[in-house]
């Protein structure tokens, strides 16, 4: 069963420009609630993207499929270096080991 009466969906979305855009039309039985703004501290991993932009920000990409492989080399080695995504994501509040 959809959204509707009888079942209420919140959507959380922040406030980009696509997101609040007066053309944007939510359907019937969708709340969307907005983030603060400037809320990064509320998700961590919107900190990762400099580590992926670098990647794809200026080059030309034939297709999407050849833009998707880069991403995905970028990705892999990435995940291999766990120390420099969780220096990316970690925030002051962010518990820690030594703090468990």
């Amino acid at each position: 069963m959809g959204a509707g009466p009888p079942k209420q969906l919140m959507l959380v979305v922040d406030q980009a420009g696509y997101h609040i855009a007066d053309e944007v039309t939510v359907p019937a039985g969708i709340r969307r609630e907005f983030l603060p703004s400037y809320s990064l501290a509320l998700q961590p991993a919107e900190r990762l993207w400099p580590l992926t932009n670098d990647v794809v920000a200026n080059p030309h990409f034939a297709d999407i499929i050849t833009l998707d492989d880069q991403v995905a080399v970028c990705c892999r080695t990435l995940s291999a270096q766990p120390e420099a995504v969780c220096s990316h994501a970690r925030s002051h509040w962010w518990p820690t080991e030594e703090a468990a």
